[in-house]
C-alpha cells in the first residue's frame, strides 16, 4: 500500500519529468524556430532593420530589474504559502504584489512612450527606419508591459509546480508570434513596425491564457484591493531590495562585454565576439530552463519543512546539471576550429581560442544554477546581492584593463570568466553550505565528476578533429552523437552512484506510473 508520503513523491517526480520534456521541446523548438526566423526576416527588412529588434528587446532587460526581482519575491513566498496550504496569506501576499505592480507600470507608460519617441536620437537608426523604429519600441515595452503584469498570474502554476502548463502557454505564444510575422509579411508590405504588433498581440494572449489558469489552479485568489497588506507589502520588498542588486550586479556580468568590446575595438570586432557569444548564450538558456523546474520544487519542500529532501535535491540537481552539460561544453570547446568555419566560414577560425574561453567556465558557472533557489528559499539574499554587484563592477574594470595590456578581445572573455568563476565557485557553494548547516565542501564535490567529464571530451574531441577534419554539420553531429552514446554509458557506471541512477530511472516516464520515486 502507497503511504500519502510517497504518493506525494511519486506526483512530484512525475510532475518534475513532464515539466523537463515540456521544456526539453521549447527549448529544442526555440533553436529551430530562431535558425529559420533570423534569415527570413533579414530578408524582408534589410540587416539594419533587423538589427534593432534584438536592440529593443536588450532595453526591456534593463527595465526589468526592478519588475523581475519583485516577481522573483512574490514568486517566493506565493509558494510557501500556496505549498503550506495558507491560501489567507496566500491572497494578501498576492493583492500586495499586483497593485503595486500596476501602479509601477502606469508610471512606466508615459516614459516608454517618450523613450520610443527619442529613439532615434538616442541610438543610430537610418532615415528609412526612424518612424517604424519608434513604434518598434512603442510596441516591444508595451510588450514588456503586459508581460510584467501576466507574471503576477504566471505565479499559480509556478508556485504548484506546474511548468508544464507554462511552457504550453510559451508554445502558443511563440505560434502567434509567427503566424502573425508571416501573415503580415505575406498580405501587406513588410515594416520594421510589424515585428512589435506581433510580438505586442501574441503577449496580451498569453495575458489572457494565464488569468484563465490563474482562476482555474488558485480560485480561491482574488483580485481585492482590501486584501493589500502593508506587511506583506513590506517583506516583499525588502526581498526585492537585494534581489535588485543582484539584477545590477548580474547585468554587469552578462551585458557588458560586447558594449565594451565595441566601444574599444569598434563594430565589426564587435559583431564578430557577439557571433560567438551565441553559443554561450544558448547553453545558458538551456540551463536556465533546467533551473527554473527546479526552483519551485526546492521552495516546495522549504514552505513543507522537508530540509533532507531539499538538501538531497540540490546536491543532485549541481552533479546531474554538471553531467548533463559536460558534453556539449566539451564537445564544442574540443571542435571549435571546425565548428566555426563550417558555421560562419573559414575566416572565423581564428575565433576557436575566443570560443573555449566563452564556453570552457560555463561548466561550473551554469552547473550551480540550482542553488539560487536556496538563497531565494531561506531569504537569504542579501550578501549575495552585495557580493554580484561588487565582482560585477570588478567584471567591468577588468574588462577594460586586460585588453590595454595586450590581451585584446580575448580579455574581455577572460575577465567574465575569472569573476564569475570565483563568484559561483567559491562563494555561492559555500554560502548555501552555510545555510544550510552542511560541509562547505558538499556542493563542490558534486561539481567534480561533471568537471573531469568536461576536460576529458574536450581533450578527446580536440584529437579527434586533429587526426579526422570534419567539414560539416552531419560529420560533427554523427561524431558528438558517438561520442556521447560512449559518455553515457561511461557516466552511468563510473561517475553516478546506485542511488543516483534509481533517482534517474524513477524519472523515465514508463517506471514514474509504475513504480514513482523520490528525487530526494
Amino acid at each position: 500500500m502507497i503511504s500519502p508520503d510517497q504518493h506525494k513523491d511519486t506526483t512530484t517526480t512525475r510532475q518534475v519529468t513532464l515539466n523537463l520534456i515540456t521544456k526539453g521541446g521549447m527549448f529544442a523548438l526555440n533553436i529551430v524556430v530562431g535558425l529559420w526566423l533570423v534569415p527570413f526576416l533579414i530578408r524582408h527588412i534589410g540587416i539594419a532593420g533587423y538589427g534593432l529588434i534584438p536592440l529593443a528587446t536588450q532595453i526591456t532587460s534593463y527595465a526589468g530589474v526592478i519588475s523581475e526581482s519583485i516577481n522573483n519575491a512574490f514568486s517566493r513566498f506565493m509558494t510557501i504559502d500556496i505549498q503550506s496550504g495558507n491560501l489567507r496569506d496566500a491572497n494578501r501576499v498576492f493583492n500586495s504584489a499586483f497593485f503595486p505592480i500596476v501602479i509601477l507600470l502606469l508610471l512606466l507608460i508615459p516614459i516608454a512612450i517618450a523613450f520610443s519617441y527619442f529613439v532615434p536620437s538616442i541610438f543610430e537608426i537610418s532615415s528609412e527606419y526612424i518612424q517604424d523604429s519608434r513604434w518598434l519600441f512603442i510596441f516591444i515595452l508595451g510588450m514588456f508591459i503586459i508581460n510584467t503584469q501576466t507574471s503576477t498570474f504566471t505565479v499559480s502554476p509556478y508556485a504548484l509546480n506546474r511548468i508544464d502548463l507554462i511552457n504550453g502557454v510559451e508554445f502558443i505564444s511563440l505560434a502567434c508570434r509567427i503566424s502573425l510575422i508571416v501573415s503580415l509579411f505575406t498580405f501587406l508590405a513588410p515594416r520594421l513596425y510589424q515585428i512589435g504588433i506581433s510580438y505586442f498581440v501574441s503577449c496580451v494572449i498569453v495575458l489572457m491564457l494565464n488569468i484563465i489558469l490563474w482562476k482555474k489552479l488558485t480560485p480561491q485568489l482574488s483580485v481585492r484591493l482590501k486584501n493589500f497588506s502593508f506587511g506583506k507589502f513590506k517583506s516583499m520588498a525588502s526581498t526585492s531590495t537585494w534581489l535588485i542588486v543582484n539584477q545590477i550586479g548580474t547585468l554587469l556580468f552578462l551585458n557588458i562585454d560586447l558594449i565594451v568590446v565595441n566601444k574599444l575595438f569598434g563594430e565589426t570586432d564587435g559583431g564578430r565576439y557577439a557571433a560567438v557569444l551565441q553559443w554561450s548564450t544558448l547553453l545558458r538558456s538551456l540551463a536556465g530552463s533546467l533551473a527554473m523546474v527546479l526552483t519551485p520544487v526546492i521552495l516546495a519542500y522549504y514552505a513543507r519543512g522537508e530540509r533532507t529532501k531539499l538538501l538531497n535535491l540540490t546536491k543532485l540537481s549541481v552533479k546531474f546539471m554538471c553531467l548533463a552539460l559536460a558534453l556539449p561544453i566539451g564537445a564544442i570547446c574540443g571542435f571549435s576550429f571546425s565548428i566555426l568555419p563550417i558555421w560562419l566560414g573559414p575566416g572565423y577560425q581564428e575565433l576557436a581560442p575566443l570560443m573555449m574561453i566563452m564556453i570552457s567556465h560555463l561548466a561550473i558557472n551554469l552547473s550551480v544554477l540550482p542553488l539560487f533557489a536556496i538563497n531565494i528559499a531561506y531569504n537569504k539574499v542579501r550578501i549575495p546581492g552585495w557580493v554580484t554587484l561588487i565582482m560585477g563592477a570588478g567584471n567591468v574594470v577588468l574588462a577594460v584593463m586586460l585588453p590595454r595590456l595586450g590581451w585584446g578581445m580575448y580579455g574581455v572573455a577572460m575577465a567574465g570568466a575569472i569573476m564569475l568563476t570565483a563568484k559561483n565557485a567559491l562563494f555561492l557553494p559555500f554560502y548555501s553550505s552555510a545555510i544550510l548547516k552542511i560541509s562547505k565542501w558538499s556542493f563542490i564535490r558534486m561539481l567534480i565528476p561533471g568537471i573531469a567529464a568536461v576536460v576529458t571530451i574536450g581533450v578527446v574531441s580536440f584529437f579527434i578533429e586533429r587526426f579526422f577534419p570534419i567539414g560539416s554539420w552531419m560529420q560533427l553531429i554523427a561524431v558528438v552523437a558517438a561520442m556521447g552514446g560512449v559518455y553515457a554509458v561511461a557516466a552511468w557506471f563510473l561517475l553516478l552512484t546506485g542511488d543516483e541512477r534509481c533517482v534517474l530511472l524513477s524519472m523515465v516516464p514508463g517506471n514514474i506510473f509504475r513504480n514513482g520515486g523520490d528525487m530526494a
